[in-house]
């Protein structure tokens, strides 16, 4: 019994242009990990030779992605697509960690802060700490601690030119605080038709309160000096003789 001929394996016409390009993809990179290990193969190891040879390596990598393409060009797009896709879902991911992280502060609730004070069994009455003024004033209202409470803050020091001037969380305040014990419409400085600056609470009754000089207050007269607690928030008033 005569064995029989096996006859030649022929590949189908339309996986050549794959295996070409697989082929030519492994060869180049066998070509670039045989240079990386012997950087010294170029003829002298000097750094023209391994320059050229990094050159011509390139010139063939980018020669072989033209004819690849020529060949089979939706079997080019997916492998780019393939190397290109997980970087670009790391970036997506790490962005959209960020801006969930960076979410405005003025949605959240706010944070009741409990300090033990000598008068915090007394009713917030007004109380005057001020003067009336011989003549108009010129006033400023400045974050102590702003690092802290308004980070993201352009200015630490606030003209008192209007009005009126609203200090909270909300980004429409005059004087917007970041920090979760300030409610998002805390307080307002008005000038009265005596040139003086008065401070109103515009929190709730449970709230954090406005603090003047450490007494709980739900209106006061402010003079230059007075140190202003809104939750963490810490605030100098200052007035001056206009010039």
């Amino acid at each position: 019994m005569q064995p029989s001929k096996r006859e030649p394996v022929r590949l189908r016409r339309g996986w050549a242009p794959t295996i070409l390009i697989v082929a030519g993809g492994l060869a180049l990179a066998g070509l670039g990990t045989s240079a990386c290990a012997n950087p010294e193969a170029a003829p002298g190891g000097s750094g023209f030779a391994n320059a050229s040879s990094a050159f011509d390596s390139w010139a063939a990598f980018t020669d072989w992605i033209a004819a690849s393409y020529a060949q089979a060009p939706a079997l080019v797009l997916g492998l780019v697509a393939l190397i290109a896709v997980p970087p670009l879902a790391l970036i997506g991911l790490l962005v959209r960690k960020r801006e969930a992280a960076s979410l405005e502060v003025s949605q959240l609730q706010t944070q009741v802060r409990r300090v033990s004070r000598e008068a915090a069994a007394e009713p917030r009455e007004g109380v005057r700490t001020g003067h009336i003024p011989l003549r108009p004033l010129e006033a400023w209202i400045e974050i102590v601690n702003a690092g802290e409470v308004a980070p993201s803050a352009t200015q630490q020091r606030y003209g008192l030119r209007r009005t009126l001037l609203r200090i909270g969380r909300e980004t429409d305040n005059d004087i917007c605080l970041e920090d979760m014990t300030v409610h998002r419409y805390h307080a307002a400085i008005h000038r009265t038709e005596d040139a003086e600056f008065v401070i109103t609470d515009l929190s709730s009754a449970g709230g954090n309160g406005v603090v003047v000089n450490g007494r709980a207050v739900a209106e006061a007269r402010l003079g230059s000096g007075d140190v202003i607690e809104l939750g963490n928030a810490r605030l100098k008033f200052s007035a001056a003789p206009a010039s």
